[in-house]
């Protein structure tokens, strides 16, 4: 009879927690959405909010237009906009869904994203033509967007960018990957992702105090949109005519295992398929670029910044 008892409570237990966890997460989440903006503002495109970063509004152009990854938001570009400010425009923002913006249906492919894009640089009043800065999942944004618009664009810098053609290397675990975004979007619903952002050390210890503050109150909410654009990372995405523009590839530091060795080779492919390229494998750098070798990526900006203005 006790033991009946006791399993009894357990499973009561059991279906507690999780249901005491969606409701945390609901209940956080809304209340973060409601609060006021802790820095930056919001711009209205096709009747949706959308969260940007603005610095430097009164330097010449290009202006320079920062990506963030999947899962990332645009105040993990605060530290380098601070110091590119003093000499381009710069602006990054959430993309619909996540952060502070607005959701927004349907799949997320990068060519669906750089429509929007184009949409919010009209909005923002800042001036034509474009760098493109792209970490990551952002990089293959940024390929969409000089794609789509390539009169518009006068450079680009790809930060540890994804590769169109990285699902097809057997080295590379794709189908890890998107089972480990299928968790994230499960612990998301349920709170854990939010816990886990307010707990000391991991990723989050190395950013600004501000900017973890914003990524534990705003960034979970986003967990399905991330889900989204991955899941439609690749969607379109055939770029047989790369865009001739001069472009940096910026790489993170090899590591002697396969996957490192095959992300290497996809990033020497990136310099090989843009006639006017750098190649620069950075030293002391994972795969966080823009928080572990943030002089780097201003470097970078700088010098295209002046031969834009130059040529």
């Amino acid at each position: 009879m006790k033991l009946t008892r006791w399993l009894k409570r357990v499973a009561l237990i059991a279906a507690l927690v999780p249901a005491a966890g969606y409701l945390y997460e609901q209940l956080a989440a809304r209340r973060a959405r409601k609060g006021a903006l802790p820095f930056g503002d919001s711009l209205t495109v096709n009747g949706r909010r959308v969260y940007v970063l603005r610095e430097g509004q009164d330097q010449a152009a290009p202006t320079v237009v920062f990506l963030a990854g999947a899962g990332s938001l645009a105040v993990t570009w605060l530290s380098i906009m601070s110091f590119v400010r003093d000499f381009a425009p710069t602006i990054a923002y959430d993309r619909p869904g996540l952060g502070w913006s607005d959701p927004i249906p349907g799949s997320r492919p990068p060519h669906t994203i750089a429509v929007e894009l184009r949409q919010l640089l009209d909005a923002s009043g800042l001036p034509k033509p474009y760098i493109l800065v792209g970490h990551s999942l952002g990089g293959l944004h940024a390929l969409a967007f000089a794609d789509l618009y390539p009169h518009e664009v006068v450079g680009l810098v790809l930060v540890d960018s994804s590769h169109p053609k990285m699902h097809l290397r057997s080295e590379i675990d794709w189908a890890a990957e998107q089972a480990g975004l299928k968790r994230m979007r499960r612990n998301a619903r349920w709170g854990w992702w939010r816990v886990r952002a307010g707990l000391p050390g991991g990723n989050f210890a190395v950013l600004p105090r501000q900017v973890r503050t914003a990524l534990r109150d705003i960034g979970p909410s986003g967990a399905e949109t991330i889900h989204r654009e991955v899941a439609s990372i690749f969607k379109g995405l055939d770029l047989t005519h790369w865009p001739d523009l001069p472009t940096i590839v910026l790489t993170r530091t090899p590591a002697p295992y396969p996957s490192s060795r095959a992300w290497q080779e996809l990033q020497a492919d990136f310099a090989r398929r843009f006639p006017r390229s750098q190649h620069r494998i950075l030293s002391n750098a994972g795969h966080g670029i823009p928080h572990d070798a943030p002089r780097e990526v201003i470097a970078a900006v700088r010098e295209l910044v002046e031969m834009s203005r130059t040529t």
